[in-house]
């Protein structure tokens, strides 16, 4: 390997672990949401509205970089969609009993709290909006 070559290979990690430590340490990264129980989740199911289950963790980056885009949704969805935060770590009996096997993952919910969809993986604003649509969460 020649010396610019090898002077590419180490700007590109570089650059890589800058990134990846700039989306970790985001400042609007921190949830607004509470972390949501497992009786916040059996009162979501009865409430009548549909809803959106965020399962993670505060120690994932790409959780954590959902955070501002689950806080959006709440906001605008309010009184018609409900947006919940678990945290694999703190309530593990979820995410095995929602056979959550990546983290994020979203579980979307119908009115009568059925699982009708899941996404692994991060999702942006308008990728979580059109699935809300496509399931007829929203108009």
């Amino acid at each position: 390997m020649n010396r610019s070559t090898r002077l590419a290979l180490i700007v590109a990690v570089i650059a890589v672990v800058a990134v990846g430590w700039a989306v970790g340490t985001r400042r609007d990264s921190k949830a607004v949401l509470a972390e949501a129980t497992p009786q916040d989740l059996s009162r979501a199911a009865k409430s009548g509205l549909p809803y959106v289950v965020k399962v993670g963790s505060n120690t994932c980056a790409p959780c954590r970089a959902m955070n501002p885009v689950i806080d959006a949704l709440a906001e605008a969805y309010r009184g018609t969609v409900g947006f919940y935060n678990v945290d694999v770590y703190q309530y593990p009996n979820i995410s095995t009993g929602h056979n959550v096997r990546v983290i994020p993952t979203l579980l979307f919910f119908s009115q009568g709290g059925k699982l009708v969809h899941r996404v692994e993986g991060y999702m942006s604003q308008a990728q979580v909006t059109s699935a809300m649509k496509s399931l007829g969460m929203i108009e």
